[in-house]
C-alpha cells in the first residue's frame, strides 16, 4: 500500500509519454526510435542566458530559428554546428535572426537583430543561447507504449542522479535554492509549456509525476520512503518500533518539509520581482 502511490506515478508518466508519442512528441534529432523518421524539424532555442544579447533582442525558449544572416552572408543549412560557426566567423558583426514562436505561428513574423559578444578575451563570441535540432516523432500505439516505457526509465534515472547531486551539494554546503522550484514557480513553467503546445504539457506533466515518485521514495519521515524505511527496520529487528517514536519522527519530518516548502515558495515569489 505504501508503494502503490509511487508506482501509480510511474505508471502515469509512462502513459503520458506514450500518449505524447502517439500524438507526436518533440524529440532531439538523433534520439528518434530506429526505423522512424521525424517531421517538422527545426533548430529550437532551448534556453536563453539572462542579460545576454539574445535575451535583450527578445529571443525566448521554444523559438524556432528559420534563418540567420549577416549583411549578405546567409546560412544555407541551419543546425547547432553551422549556427555556432556562423556566429564565431562573423565576430562582432550584427546578425539578423528570423524565428517562429508558438505552434500556431506558421509565418516568419519575428526578427531579432543581435550582435555577439565575448565575455572573456580568450573566448569565442556568442549570443547567449543553447539550442537543439528538434523534430516531431509520431508512433503507432504498441511502439509508442514501448518507447514511452524506455523514456520513463531514462527520465527516472536522470531524476535520481539530479536529486542525489542536489542533496549531496546541500550536505556539503554548496546547495542553491535557485535550482529548486516550488508551487509558485511551477505555475509559470506550466504556462510556458502550454504555450509550446499540448504535447509539451503532457511531457512536462510526466516529468512532474516522475519527480513526485522519486521524492516520495526518499527515506525521510513523513514521506512514503520514510515509512518504508521504518518497515525495513522492523523487519530486521523482528519487532515493531515504538509508535511514539515513529509518530514523533513523522511530525518532525512533516514540519521540516513544510518549512522547506515555505522557503522555496518565498524564493519563487522573490524571482517574480
Amino acid at each position: 500500500m505504501l508503494f502503490a502511490g509511487v508506482f501509480a506515478n510511474f505508471l502515469l508518466a509512462w502513459f503520458l509519454f506514450s500518449l505524447g508519442f502517439m500524438s507526436g512528441l518533440p524529440t532531439s534529432v538523433g534520439n528518434e526510435p530506429r526505423g522512424y523518421s521525424m517531421a517538422d524539424t527545426h533548430l529550437v532555442v532551448v534556453s536563453v542566458l539572462a542579460d545576454s544579447p539574445a535575451e535583450k533582442a527578445g529571443l525566448k525558449s521554444g523559438d524556432k530559428i528559420v534563418s540567420i544572416q549577416s549583411e549578405n552572408d546567409v546560412i544555407s543549412k541551419i543546425n547547432p554546428d553551422t549556427l555556432k560557426s556562423f556566429i564565431v566567423s562573423h565576430g562582432d558583426k550584427e546578425l539578423v535572426i528570423a524565428y517562429v514562436r508558438g505552434e500556431t505561428d506558421t509565418t516568419v513574423a519575428h526578427i531579432a537583430k543581435i550582435t555577439p559578444i565575448k565575455k572573456f578575451a580568450n573566448e569565442n563570441p556568442s549570443i547567449g543561447i543553447s539550442m537543439d535540432q528538434i523534430g516531431i516523432v509520431k508512433l503507432p500505439v504498441l511502439t509508442a507504449f514501448w518507447e514511452g516505457l524506455k523514456l520513463d526509465w531514462f527520465v527516472t534515472k536522470g531524476t535520481v542522479v539530479g536529486l542525489y547531486t542536489l542533496i549531496k551539494e546541500g550536505i556539503e554546503g554548496r546547495g542553491n535554492l535557485a535550482s529548486i522550484t516550488g508551487p509558485v514557480g511551477m505555475v509559470g513553467i506550466v504556462g510556458n509549456a502550454y504555450q509550446f503546445g499540448f504535447v509539451y504539457l503532457l511531457s512536462f506533466s510526466a516529468l512532474i509525476s516522475v519527480n513526485l515518485a522519486i521524492i516520495n521514495l526518499i527515506p525521510f519521515p513523513a514521506l512514503d520512503g520514510g515509512r518504508l524505511f521504518f518497515l525495513l527496520i522492523e523487519k530486521i529487528k523482528g519487532s515493531r518500533l515504538n509508535p511514539k517514536f515513529t509518530n514523533t519522527a513523522n511530525v518532525v519530518g512533516f514540519a521540516v518539509l513544510i518549512i522547506l516548502m515555505l522557503l522555496v515558495t518565498y524564493h519563487d515569489v522573490i524571482k517574480l520581482f
